[in-house]
């Protein structure tokens, strides 16, 4: 565990780094679809959203 604020910049790039070599082979594998897979209508609705932030929990809510 690392207390530094200083050293926790470091740390945070060398994950960011881990993820993206974990990534870009899963990536590779993966083929892109043009278009929606399966068609449907827009409608009226609400959603939520949530994540996690440094700060605390953000949240977001749309009405249409």
């Amino acid at each position: 565990m690392c207390v530094n604020p200083f050293k926790s910049i470091i740390v945070r790039a060398v994950e960011l780094v881990f993820a993206c070599d974990e990534a870009l082979p899963a990536r590779r594998t993966v083929r892109a679809t043009r278009g929606a897979v399966v068609d449907v209508a827009p409608r009226a609705g609400v959603g939520t959203g949530a994540t996690e932030a440094p700060r605390g929990l953000l949240l977001a809510s749309v009405r249409d």
